[in-house]
């Protein structure tokens, strides 16, 4: 018979306190079960501390580094995972994929290539084949999915994990990588006051910009034809203002499309 999840906490406590001491991770595995993921996090941390034998405290550790992955608080698992770095030879061999999941999971795709890569190599158990399933995904953030699929391909038929592979294999096969731009094309264009905004499809700020830097441009040469010199001076000075922003509007610009495209590129895969 399924607990219901809104069973009162006080039932919850009862049942605890019938557990058996031998099978303490019984009620986090519960909650865990049931999704209540930060009471799960609080009970694992409490069996990592006082748990007597070094099996279940190494355990309850794995098992609250999963946790705050699930509550997506990954700023908590690299500190957690920081904390893992001198424990048991359990923990540590599984260290390094632990803190490749969760680096591929804060985007830091780069280093997380580095390290699952090292996992692939050197890893002969299961461990393995979830590496390669994470490799690839870093890979593939990076904008480099042939090399994703070349990994993915890496993954034996009979793991669990290949049915996933296969998924973002097809994924990455028919997703076309983000179109990007050039910033400095368009700072270039932008030589044109409004040019480069043109360039990154903001029409209406480079019609601003067009107009804006034409009208103190021309208020520049009629203050000076006109010989209010302190006039043309501010006038002047405004004008290489607008200017410039112009060319480094255009150029910051394009590169928040990229970086937008390149967003929902790698969303697709997360």
């Amino acid at each position: 018979m399924k607990i219901s999840p809104n069973l009162p906490l006080c039932l919850v406590a009862l049942l605890v306190l019938c557990l058996p001491l031998c099978a303490q991770s019984s009620f986090a595995d519960w909650l865990l079960a049931q999704g209540y993921y930060d009471r799960a996090l609080t009970e694992y941390l409490r069996i990592s501390h006082n748990a007597d034998d070094a099996g279940s405290r190494d355990e309850a550790r794995l098992q609250a580094l999963s946790c705050f992955l699930l509550l997506e608080d990954f700023d908590g698992a690299l500190d957690w995972l920081s904390r893992m770095q001198a424990e048991t030879e359990k923990v540590t061999q599984e260290l390094p994929l632990r803190r490749g999941i969760v680096l591929v999971s804060v985007g830091q795709y780069s280093e997380a290539e580095q390290l699952l890569d090292r996992v692939v190599h050197e890893s002969n158990d299961s461990g393995r084949d979830l590496a390669a399933l994470q490799l690839g995904l870093a890979q593939v953030c990076q904008l480099r999915p042939q090399d994703a699929c070349h990994t993915w391909d890496s993954i034996p038929a009979d793991a669990s994990t290949y049915a996933h592979a296969h998924e973002l294999w097809t994924l990455a096969r028919d997703t076309q990588l983000p179109r990007q731009k050039s910033p400095e094309l368009a700072a270039t264009l932008a030589i044109m006051p409004g040019a480069g905004y043109a360039y990154a499809d903001h029409w209406g700020t480079a019609i601003s910009a067009l107009l804006v830097v034409s009208a103190l441009g021309f208020g520049t040469w009629s203050a000076i034809d006109a010989g209010h010199e302190g006039l043309a001076a501010l006038s002047g000075f405004a004008t290489v203002g607008f200017y410039l922003g112009n060319m480094y509007g255009s150029w910051n610009a394009v590169q928040r499309i990229n970086e937008y495209r390149v967003h929902q590129y790698q969303s697709t895969f997360r």
